[in-house]
């Protein structure tokens, strides 16, 4: 997700105010709590932009929402859980598969095997096949 706002003299504003044709490109971001009735959107909101770049904020799915998951291909005679055998097993090579987000993934959500975009999860592999 790309950012909707920023920062400038401890004052949160929306980008698009100051991009291009169409905004407040001339004013002073010192200004934008002018606009009273957006100010306390942009100001939660660039807070939660901030903790998403920082790390501290995780989108959570709901049921129903498409996902991608990590799951380990098939291995004969593997001694290791299915859904956790490519973490153990040299045979079992992990792999990504879209799915719809329901109760029984919550565990594997919060283990990060549950991914919101395919090019994440793809991600995610590659680390695991690099250990």
């Amino acid at each position: 997700m790309s950012r909707l706002t920023g920062w400038d003299k401890g004052n949160a504003y929306m980008l698009k105010c100051f991009e291009g044709d169409g905004g407040c490109e001339d004013m002073d971001t010192t200004k934008c709590n002018v606009c009273e009735n957006n100010y306390a959107v942009f100001e939660k909101l660039a807070r939660l932009e901030d903790a998403e770049e920082q790390g501290q904020f995780r989108w959570v799915p709901k049921i129903g929402d498409e996902v991608y998951t990590i799951i380990s291909a098939d291995c004969d005679n593997c001694p290791y859980p299915d859904d956790e055998a490519f973490l153990h097993c040299s045979d079992c090579p992990p792999k990504v598969l879209k799915d719809i987000f329901t109760a029984d993934y919550i565990e594997d959500w919060y283990n990060g095997r549950v991914l919101q975009t395919k090019e994440e999860a793809e991600v995610a592999v590659k680390g695991v096949t690099e250990r």
